[in-house]
């Protein structure tokens, strides 16, 4: 690998700079440029470019040593700067979005910014270009997370509405009817009675499972693996000759948010066995890869019935293409194989990343 080339010792003076900048490949297709403020009453200047960050922001040797907001008139994304507090370490990383810029050609092309907290005068601004088709790509998921939060936050309302108003309805109407089937004599209705408040409490379970359905248990108390046994009893309860065991292998508890989407792709893919596999056998499995969650569904039963890596673009087969969404929506991937001689396995990798680190 080509070596880094020497930070200017002008520019800054500070060590951190120069270890953490040596440490860095340079010569790379994402822009890296550092900066550097003397005191917390200064602002932020220029230290080094590599290649790639010189061609995307039009830099030049000149550029060095000048601040981010003279920098900023030729080249927009160097403004975020001014929005970070100087000398901030517990920043760590921040996301500032796309930018449409002109590049030193004067074509119009998109730019990623990143930035990241070296040390407590240096900062590490990350530019990456992407194609309209990506930003696009990347709008369209944040817009899909904020959907899914929504729905999330949606899920919650209905399920304590049904909770507190609807479920509790139900049991006080059956606490009256049974304390009137008591003090009649007449046999017809007393059989009739009964017949209600057994409809009734049927009416209360479907409603209690439905509840559970919209909002599962708090996966962040319990855990995801606690919460994928409790939904694989509810889901097979009637049909005992099924065998679904929960198979934990996690080094350490994963994020509660990663826990969610997890949980709901388990859910869609578990309600598919419980409703159309005809499996004897059924096993979710969790485990570790680095820091990524994988999650493992696999059955015995009669198989997909198409091609899997056309399963969610065929009509019917809604709940593959929204496992699938949701995955990548969390950065992360999901794959579909048929089992020999029978069966599906479905396979979630998803990465394990603190709240507002992760992708959108």
């Amino acid at each position: 690998m080509p070596r880094a080339p020497d930070p200017p010792g002008d520019a800054s003076n500070d060590p951190h700079v120069a270890a953490q900048y040596a440490a860095i490949a340079v010569v790379s297709p994402t822009g890296l440029t550092l900066w550097h403020h003397p005191s917390a009453g200064g602002a932020y200047t220029l230290v080094e470019a590599n290649d790639s960050a010189r061609r995307i922001a039009g830099l030049d040797a000149g550029s060095v040593g000048r601040s981010a907001e003279e920098l900023s008139e030729r080249f927009a994304p160097f403004s975020v700067l001014a929005t970070l507090p100087l000398a901030d370490p517990a920043l760590e990383h921040t996301s500032h979005g796309t930018f449409d810029v002109l590049d030193p050609s004067g074509r119009a092309v998109v730019v990623e910014v990143d930035a990241f907290v070296l040390g407590e005068t240096s900062v590490a601004v990350m530019l990456r270009e992407v194609t309209a088709h990506a930003r696009a790509e990347r709008e369209r998921s944040a817009l899909l997370g904020l959907l899914d939060d929504a729905e999330d936050a949606e899920r919650r309302r209905l399920a304590e509405a049904l909770h507190d108003d609807t479920i509790q309805v139900l049991a006080a109407a059956n606490v009256e009817l049974g304390g009137l089937r008591r003090r009649t004599g007449d046999p017809a209705t007393v059989d009739a009675l009964e017949r209600i408040e057994s409809r009734v409490r049927t009416a209360s379970q479907a409603l209690r499972s439905l509840v559970f359905e919209l909002y599962p248990p708090d996966l962040g108390v319990g855990g995801i693996a606690s919460g994928l046994r409790t939904l694989v009893d509810r889901l097979f309860a009637d049909q005992p000759d099924v065998v679904a065991d929960v198979v934990d292998e996690l080094r350490a508890p994963p994020q509660t948010a990663t826990c969610a989407s997890a949980y709901r792709v388990a859910q869609e893919a578990l309600r598919n066995v419980a409703q159309h596999a005809r499996a004897s056998h059924v096993e979710v499995r969790l485990s570790s890869d680095g820091d990524v969650l994988v999650l493992l569904v696999r059955d015995d039963g009669v198989g997909i019935g198409v091609d899997p890596d056309d399963a969610a673009r065929r009509p019917g087969h809604l709940g593959m293409r929204t496992m699938r969404e949701r995955a990548e929506r969390h950065g992360g991937a999901l794959y579909v194989r048929r089992v020999q001689p029978s069966g599906t396995e479905i396979e979630l990798r998803i990465p394990d990343t603190p709240a507002g680190h992760g992708p959108a």
